[in-house]
């Protein structure tokens, strides 16, 4: 075997195919990228890798990174590539905040960006022909601005030349669709071209201080390309020259064919306007604007790398073991020989891209950001950093022992909870800075231990709200498991049952973070989250192509029914709550047969009835404004059809300046507003609403689709009677008997006390469905995929003979499911919280919802919403125990 070359000393980020380092060698600093060891040993996978080394081999331009070797080292395969002194675009975008990115620098970059692309694509093989390079990820993530004023395109990872032998997965979409052409967001055939409508997506971005695609879902962005809806800069910012809005609007033409041609073209028509414009920026301006931007940054980093290189701190790195796997067996998989080297004929390359004496710099490729964002700032050009005696040799990187138990890797890292991961014989950590163990004595010393995640804010003010009664529901139901049934057993045989352990992790900041700490255990199933969009985020870079499951316990966007699975794969996102989308049918049928026909009588002769959706200034919120939109009935007709008497008022969350709404609502008048929910906005929108209506102009009635909770609403709503009885709720049923049990259950071990309408029952179902699901595995290893088939089981179809099986969760039922499933039964699982009667297509659950009051207590003051007689049926869409009685 032969030995490294590189002494690793931090990992930057993760990748689909590889880990990417920064590492040192006897010449100096370096990145390193590793291919992942699973997918060196599938042949097309290797193949892609060095489809990608030979492109970026051929790779010589100031505005490109350089990538310097690539091989085998004994361990891994790896590419090698120079080390960049600077930051992304987008840390810079980000860095100058409110202030917009001085224009001549933008349009520089910009201009340094298409030189970049016009090399790339002009590149020809060594016969002369053209190898017809195509980006298709270029975005502001992938640009690097040095501090010396370079600009430097980043990862060509995802490039393909004419001449690469492996082929993209069909049917797979690469890149950002924020900066994607329409012919790449529908996977059609892409050229040069699709590269010059995102380097017009990032024009249009520094010219109007805003990104292109801000706050639209992606559903509508989709749409918007197809349709070639686009504002121009000027629409949005009246200041940008007219002749330079002309050149992103050709760049961002929906034809090919009315785009610029090439690279060179596009880059010589903004020269054009540079000069014209006086906005003329070099390269020693753009040095002094990072200079100063970072400064504070790139001493930080320097101070840790210095650290790292004399041996001060443990290098700590994280990231796969070394191929093992692939060095035991060694040869041939589908005809594909894997040797322990790679030739250098088959990568030929002109010239030596590396300076000896010199630090080689470099960029992080495909994962610049992820750098960034763990403060790996560069240093300096020209400074020599000495490789300590100590890491010269080649055994510096020691090929670690495959482990074989947990036990011993608790052993060996002196009694800390390590466990071995099992996929490649690697000691893993299961605790880590946001992360912490759950378990029983002797759990982690246990292989047969199963392990899930969960990602809920446990700091911060979202930690008061529902963050600790989520964790504390997880913990409940994992209780349950292991006190009735010491665990999960096995469908059949006389083996111990399998120990549940949680791996507890606060997402308040930074989830990537802990979300990669579960891949790195390869947990089946994570629990959570924080936000809708942290799952719409995660579960594509993270969750799915690690093949794990995300149960969706707080997070009612719309979105999340929509997110895509690649083709053939289970539907790895599910939803234990239910979607906000599912909460406007009720919504709708409480304003048509109570409300309307309540205020109805007070309406003058002519009047219509005008309503008011308020809701949040974000993509989730603007889907479930056209739920409503589409639902919604009044005054005998549809939204659509009511025309002016109806309106939609968003608000930024959280609320900085809530006047523009108000005013909105209080010009408009509506006789009915419906909210998302009056946790945090009754303050700031409601109150002062209240506080300025007319005195002539009856009070509007409100309906809140969500929980109404918080003291700030009670405190608002204070001994008014009248202004109590004008809020009305919609929630999902609570008064179930599963969810009554379960406050009980909670209340006994946990405090402060949850009143029945917010006990965390969602978190308590998707806990009970996920054990549920892996004793429907069987004996079969257990990992997010296969657990992912088993979810939509718990249903109410009818088994073959006509029965069904209807069970409730909680620690009294455990072993009757146990047995239906045993029996080959379906179970008609019913939740604390929903019905847990998943849908494979979307994810999603049902409920019936509770039409809630605001009850008061013996002193006259509101203190909490209560479920009333009536009651939407989610089977039926029908109300019933019409009429209404609030009291």
């Amino acid at each position: 075997m032969s030995t490294p070359k590189h002494r690793l000393l931090f990992e930057l980020g993760r990748g689909g195919m590889g880990t990417v380092f920064l590492a040192s060698t006897a010449a100096g600093l370096c990145v390193v990228k590793h291919l992942r060891g699973d997918l060196a040993m599938q042949p097309s996978f290797l193949q892609s890798f060095l489809d990608e080394a030979k492109l970026a081999m051929r790779l010589h331009h100031p505005n490109v990174v350089v990538t310097s070797d690539v091989g085998f080292d004994g361990a891994r395969y790896f590419l090698e590539m120079e080390y960049l002194d600077g930051q992304t675009l987008d840390a810079l975008v980000r860095r100058y905040g409110d202030r917009d990115v001085p224009r001549p620098l933008a349009l520089h970059v910009v201009s340094e960006i298409l030189a970049a692309l016009d090399y790339a694509h002009e590149l020809r093989a060594e016969d002369g022909s053209p190898l017809s390079v195509v980006h298709r990820d270029v975005s502001p993530h992938n640009v690097m601005v040095t501090y010396e004023g370079a600009v430097k395109l980043l990862d060509f990872g995802i490039a393909k030349a004419a001449d690469a032998t492996s082929d993209t997965t069909t049917g797979v979409v690469k890149g950002k669709l924020t900066y994607m052409s329409p012919e790449q967001a529908t996977r059609a055939k892409v050229d040069r071209r699709a590269d010059l409508f995102a380097v017009g997506v990032i024009l249009w971005q520094l010219l109007t201080g805003r990104r292109l695609w801000q706050g639209v879902p992606e559903v509508q962005i989709f749409h918007k390309l197809d349709r070639g809806e686009i504002e121009r800069p000027r629409e949005v910012r009246p200041d940008v020259p007219e002749a330079l809005d002309a050149v992103c609007m050709k760049a961002l033409a929906r034809s090919p064919d009315d785009r610029f041609a090439t690279a060179a073209e596009m880059r010589a028509a903004l020269e054009e306007q540079i000069e014209a414009l006086g906005a003329r920026a070099t390269e020693r301006d753009a040095a002094a604007a990072m200079t100063e931007l970072f400064v504070d940054e790139r001493a930080s980093i320097e101070a840790q790398i210095a650290r790292r290189l004399a041996g001060d701190e443990d290098p700590g790195v994280a990231g796969p073991p070394p191929l093992a796997a692939m060095q035991e067996r060694g040869a041939t998989q589908s005809g594909a020989t894997l040797t322990p080297s790679v030739p250098r004929g088959a990568l030929a390359r002109t010239g030596d891209p590396s300076r000896s004496g010199t630090l080689r710099r470099t960029v992080i490729g495909a994962l610049g950001v992820a750098a960034v964002a763990l403060g790996v700032v560069w240093v300096t050009r020209g400074t020599k950093v000495p490789v300590p005696a100590s890491s010269s040799s080649p055994s510096a990187i020691a090929v670690p022992a495959r482990c074989a138990t947990n036990a011993a890797c608790v052993k060996e890292h002196g009694g800390r909870p390590f466990v071995c991961r099992k996929s490649d014989g690697a000691c893993v950590s299961l605790e880590s800075p946001r992360c912490k163990v759950i378990a029983e004595p002797g759990d982690v010393e246990n292989d047969a231990t199963i392990w899930l995640g969960t990602m809920f804010p446990t700091s911060g003010p979202l930690a008061e709200q529902f963050g600790r009664e989520s964790q504390n529901a997880a913990e409940l139901a994992r209780r349950d498991f292991v006190t009735i049934a010491r665990g999960v057993p096995y469908l059949t045989g006389d083996r111990p049952p399998r120990p549940l352990g949680l791996v507890a992790c606060d997402d308040a900041e930074q989830p990537i973070e802990s979300a990669r700490h579960l891949v790195e255990l390869r947990v089946p199933a994570v629990i959570g989250f924080s936000a809708s969009q942290e799952v719409i985020d995660l579960a594509g870079a993270v969750f799915i192509p690690n093949g794990i499951v995300a149960m969706a316990t707080q997070n009612q966007s719309p979105l999340l029914s929509t997110i895509p699975h690649p083709p053939g794969s289970p539907r790895m996102v599910w939803r234990t709550t239910v979607s906000s989308a599912q909460s406007v049918a009720p919504t709708a049928a409480l304003l048509e047969r109570v409300v309307e026909p309540m205020l109805a009588p007070a309406l003058k002769p002519g009047e219509v009835l005008r309503v008011l959706l308020l809701r949040v200034r974000n993509t989730a919120g603007l889907s479930i404004s056209e739920v409503y939109f589409n639902q919604l009935r009044w005054n005998g007709k549809s939204a659509l059809a009511n025309g002016d008497a109806y309106r939609d008022a968003a608000f930024d969350f959280p609320v900085k300046d809530a006047a523009p709404t108000v005013e909105q609502i209080l010009s408009f008048q509506p006789h009915v507003i419906l909210l998302p929910g009056v946790t945090q906005i009754v303050k700031e929108i409601v109150a002062p609403v209240e506080e300025r209506w007319p005195a002539a102009r009856p009070r509007p009635r409100y309906i809140v689709a969500g929980y109404v909770v918080g003291d700030d609403f009670f405190t608002f709503l204070g001994r008014d009677d009248e202004r109590r009885l004008r809020f009305l709720g919609v929630t999902p049923s609570s008064a179930t008997p599963a969810n009554a049990k379960l406050m009980n259950r909670y209340n006994e071990v946990f405090s402060p006390k949850v009143p029945r309408a917010a006990t965390p029952g969602a978190v308590y179902d998707a806990m009970y469905a996920v054990a549920y699901g892996i004793f429907a595995l069987g004996d079969a290893v257990v990992d997010g995929r296969a657990l992912s088939a088993q979810l939509p089981r718990f249903s109410s179809i009818p088994a073959a003979d006509g029965g069904r099986v209807s069970i409730e969760v909680g620690p009294t039922k455990i072993f009757d499911v146990f047995g239906a499933l045993r029996a080959g039964r379906p179970v008609d699982l019913d939740g604390a919280a929903t019905r847990l009667d998943f849908d494979p297509e979307t994810g999603d659950t049902s409920s019936d919802f509770s039409v809630l009051c605001v009850e008061a207590g013996p002193d006259g003051r509101a203190r909490e919403a209560v479920a009333s007689n009536v009651v939407y049926r989610g089977s039926t869409g029908k109300l019933e125990g019409l009429p209404l009685r609030c009291r």
